[in-house]
């Protein structure tokens, strides 16, 4: 009897076949997981700039050559996910414009923050939904009535 070590074909396809598996539910969690992500930072994004446009405003920041300052808006300018930070002036000028790959954005359109403390005025309402483009991830960020903002 001839005695011989190693592995047989059908020993070999069968732990490739069980790689494969645990390869694959591993990818599709991965991607599941880079999608959440994707919309998380852009949650994090946008409630850093909409804090940011209140700050601006409540400090008074007027720009050079503004004549009838109000305050800053925040202006979601395509469902796309890009949106722009301007200052509320006889002529609006752009502060910051940013436009977010892989979201899509709905909700309110723009959110005016007015100088001396007062409350926000709303266009759309006062929720903002971010949606990861493939459509299974959203959050939603609140921007209160007295101007606080949060992301759920």
């Amino acid at each position: 009897m001839r005695k011989s070590s190693g592995f047989t074909l059908i020993e070999i396809l069968i732990a490739i076949s069980i790689m494969t598996v645990i390869f694959s539910f591993g990818l599709a969690s991965y991607a599941s997981f880079n999608r959440r992500q994707i919309t998380e930072q852009a949650v994090q994004l946008i409630v850093s700039d909409l804090r940011l446009t209140q700050s601006l405003a409540t400090n008074q920041e007027k720009p050079s050559g503004c004549s009838n300052f109000r305050g800053y808006s925040f202006e979601v300018t395509s469902s796309s996910g890009s949106y722009r930070i301007f200052s509320l002036c006889g002529t609006p000028t752009d502060y910051k414009s940013i436009s977010l790959k892989g979201v899509t954005l709905s909700g309110f359109s723009k959110v005016d923050f007015l100088i001396l403390s007062r409350p926000p005025e709303f266009t759309g309402g006062r929720n903002l939904m971010v949606t990861e483009s493939g459509g299974s991830n959203s959050k939603t960020i609140t921007v209160g009535i007295s101007g606080d903002i949060s992301a759920n």
